[in-house]
């Protein structure tokens, strides 16, 4: 199932967009945990190359975003 929340655009607050970020980040890294913690036969170990997948997802948009953020500064002063 997709997430809903990576087709819907992000909030036109970049601090509220980026705490949601962060918050599904940490989600999608306990998920993570859980999925390593649980016996091999489990069917979360299935899951394990999706939740890499949607890690790298949000820390491509959290990088993304704190590298605009840095060009703004720049250009405002």
């Amino acid at each position: 199932m997709a997430s809903p929340w990576l087709n819907r655009k992000t909030s036109s607050d970049p601090m509220l967009s980026e705490e949601s970020l962060r918050r599904q980040l940490a989600y999608c890294k306990a998920r993570l945990t859980d999925i390593d913690n649980a016996p091999h036969h489990s069917r979360h170990r299935q899951d394990r190359d999706r939740v890499i997948k949607r890690i790298r997802k949000f820390e491509a948009v959290l990088d993304r975003i704190r590298q605009s953020r840095l060009h703004t500064r720049v250009y405002r002063s």
